[in-house]
């Protein structure tokens, strides 16, 4: 039996941005409240990264339905790595396999045969994938914006995670000053549109390989 190798990094992240988002979201929403403005910008962070996966990762770049100019792909390719599940080539690796090898518990990178939570989110902690095998995806590889977004991943996940939230919570305050100061109005913005969004997109992503193949 082959011994299950973990990967930390998402395991120690997912798990401890879902324990934040449970405690200190509320928390802070009970102690000092959160704005209009703030919820609005929560609602378009989660359209965003929500589209990015599902117009752009999934229908085109993964199962290539549509085609998009240079300026779409861009904005796609952006707010999907903000989503955090991955670059468009290693998320369409994954999911053309999942499509090629439905829950065929060795080949299906997300099996839902192997239970609910493997399917939702242990296959994400394990290393399921220790091949370098990308070929059924060669035609990403050939796609200039795909590589750049594959070669810059992590700098604009940070990006459109951390800065960009902190960022809009200050010009925010700015255009209409929060009643608890301008440190207070980048704190929210980044708990709502950064924190709280971060793990409710995660989730309602990973329903789709678990809950709705499960039932």
């Amino acid at each position: 039996m082959t011994e299950k190798k973990y990967n930390w990094m998402n395991t120690i992240s997912l798990s401890l941005t879902f324990v934040l988002a449970c405690t200190v979201v509320p928390w802070y929403g009970m102690k000092y409240g959160f704005t209009g403005f703030e919820w609005i910008v929560f609602g378009f962070f989660m359209v965003f990264t929500g589209t990015g996966i599902t117009v752009g990762y999934h229908r085109l770049w993964s199962h290539k339905t549509y085609e998009a100019n240079a300026l779409f792909q861009s904005w796609f390719a952006f707010w999907g790595a903000v989503a955090a599940q991955n670059s468009i080539i290693a998320w369409s690796r994954d999911h053309r396999d999942h499509h090629k090898f439905v829950d065929n518990n060795e080949k299906d990178p997300y099996s839902a045969k192997k239970g609910f939570w493997f399917s939702h989110i242990l296959w994400i902690f394990q290393d399921t994938r220790t091949d370098k095998d990308y070929g059924n995806v060669k035609d990403l590889l050939a796609n200039k914006i795909c590589v750049f977004q594959e070669k810059y991943y992590m700098p604009i996940l940070i990006v459109g995670n951390f800065i960009l939230p902190v960022a809009i919570g200050y010009i925010g305050n700015v255009l209409d000053p929060h009643p608890n100061g301008m440190v207070h109005s980048m704190i929210a913005m980044f708990l709502v549109a950064g924190l709280l969004r971060f793990v409710l997109n995660h989730h309602f992503t990973f329903f789709i390989n678990s809950l709705a193949h499960i039932w």
